[in-house]
């Protein structure tokens, strides 16, 4: 029964740890979103890509991870997730041979329910190497 016990604390330890660090990296305030916004995460463009097949590769990757993109150009990509108290806008411009990966997304608080700004940094790393992963078949789809 002890060894019963130990096994539940341990999965509940595992549990919680894993619940903790799903959302890791979320950045909270202005200070946080126009800190990042200066130096974003990016991906570098092959150079047997061009731009219109690398926000092609951004936008299978959104869509991939359930983000819904709302506004789409041949050097930009606008996607939204709302999930887990967050209203999440990432926008993705071609800038200098890269994808950059912009954040404008929106934390509600627990506590006053109020929307703060945010960076989901988390899901904007995966996006990141999903992306970074996506892009080199780009060439070959367009080559």
């Amino acid at each position: 029964m002890l060894l019963r016990k130990l096994n539940l604390a341990v999965l509940f330890v595992g549990v919680l740890g894993l619940f903790q660090t799903a959302c890791s990296g979320t950045r909270v305030g202005d200070y946080s979103v126009e800190s990042y916004n200066q130096n974003p995460l990016s991906v570098a463009i092959p150079e047997d890509v061009d731009n219109a097949g690398a926000i092609k590769a951004a936008e299978s990757v959104l869509i991939a991870r359930r983000w819904v993109v709302i506004d789409k150009g041949d050097d930009h990509i606008t996607g939204k997730l709302r999930h887990r108290r967050f209203d999440a806008t990432v926008n993705i411009k071609v800038e200098e041979r890269h994808l950059v990966l912009y954040s404008d997304s929106l934390y509600q608080d627990r506590e006053t329910n109020e929307m703060t700004p945010a960076v989901p940094y988390g899901w904007l790393k995966y996006l990141q190497e999903d992306i970074q992963k996506s892009i080199p078949y780009q060439a070959l789809r367009s080559g």
